[in-house]
């Protein structure tokens, strides 16, 4: 197979040879940076899908075992809550947990069967000293704050009410980020269309240098040109290559085939003039940029699904360390909450947690 990621680099040849020009130079610092954002780039692909196959396989797992313990907390709080040892301030911060657990469950996780538990404490009378309207507007508070709705100029009559709009505000918020990035996709599917056409364009305008490198490699290993049997098979393959960095305009990919497949053209690249290497840099740097813009994306996109910084996910070893951490994470807290599940299935530990329990 070539060695399509070998180095393209113009070099001194001899003891009296002159220096590199501004371009020749150029050429090779373009060409260097072009080799490293290949090598990061495949590197990141590699270490996305290895991340994406652990998000799969072990924190998704991981997070409903969590989610489900959570929810068994709220069923366990709630037949509590009916325990004739149970105080009156144990009810009030019981109650205030299912609410607010269950209710993160069930908006953000899809535990629909908490509704009517956690619906029955939303309209209860917590505290003789609270009415109504004070638990309803610490619920907007709570709500407000959790989902980041502003709900200062909207009334409601119950808690159910409450619970109503704030679904409908989910819901629409969804379909809202939906649709802004059914929007983006389509921006980005249009700017990528121009990009493809204004690339086209100057394909056929400006890269009189990569057609003469074609025509230059077809001459050369046309299997239609070759006699002998095994040759052909080899020159065939060969030209696959070559047509397919000539559809897409690949200069790296035609000057690492025909420096791979003929050292002896390393002379022509480091005696080309400055006028045609300076096309050959133009094009080096559209290629940086098409790079660069993909592996910025990739790791965004890394960022955002694992909630974390995008300085910590910047590099195949960052995101490593990244999806490692956030699996030992969520698996020392699915050990510390199956604990405490068990520990508070007995009244007595549960009365004391509650004692301490400042919510």
């Amino acid at each position: 197979m070539t060695n399509t990621n070998k180095l393209v680099r113009i070099a001194l040849s001899g003891p009296n040879a002159k220096p590199l020009s501004k371009a020749q130079k150029e050429f090779n610092r373009l060409s260097a940076r072009v080799a490293e954002l290949e090598k990061l780039l495949t590197d990141y692909r590699t270490s996305v899908d290895a991340v994406q196959q652990r998000i799969q396989g072990d924190y998704i797992p991981l997070l409903n075992t969590y989610n489900q313990c959570r929810a068994d907390l709220v069923r366990l709080f709630d037949r509590f809550y009916d325990n004739p040892d149970a105080t009156r301030p144990e009810r009030r911060k019981l109650a205030r947990l299912i609410v607010d657990m269950g209710e993160d469950l069930i908006f953000r996780h899809g535990f629909a069967d908490l509704r009517t538990i956690v619906g029955k404490y939303s309209q209860q009378d917590m505290d003789e000293a609270d009415d109504a309207a004070q638990q309803l507007e610490q619920m907007k508070q709570t709500a407000a704050a959790t989902y980041g709705l502003d709900l200062d100029d909207v009334d409601f009559d119950t808690p159910d009410d409450l619970m109503a709009y704030i679904e409908q505000q989910l819901r629409e918020r969804q379909a809202e980020q939906e649709r802004r990035s059914e929007r983006t996709e389509q921006t980005k599917s249009g700017r990528q269309q121009a990009d493809e056409a204004k690339q086209a364009a100057k394909l056929q305008q400006t890269t009189k240098t990569v057609r003469t490198l074609y025509r230059e490699l077809v001459k050369a290993y046309h299997p239609d040109l070759e006699q002998d049997e095994a040759e052909k098979i080899r020159k065939t393959a060969i030209m696959q290559q070559v047509t397919d960095a000539y559809e897409k305009g690949d200069l790296m990919a035609l000057l690492r085939l025909q420096l791979t497949l003929s050292e002896l053209d390393q002379d022509r690249v480091s005696n080309l003039a400055d006028e045609p290497l300076r096309h050959y840099n133009n094009l080096l740097k559209q290629q940086i940029d098409r790079l660069t813009e993909e592996l910025t994306e990739r790791q965004q996109y890394m960022a955002s699904l694992l909630g974390r910084p995008l300085s910590s996910v910047q590099s195949a070893f960052g995101l490593d360390i990244s999806i490692g951490e956030a699996v030992n994470s969520l698996k020392r807290d699915v050990k510390s909450i199956k604990s405490q599940l068990k520990s508070l299935t007995q009244p007595a530990f549960l009365k004391a947690w509650l004692q301490s329990y400042y919510g």
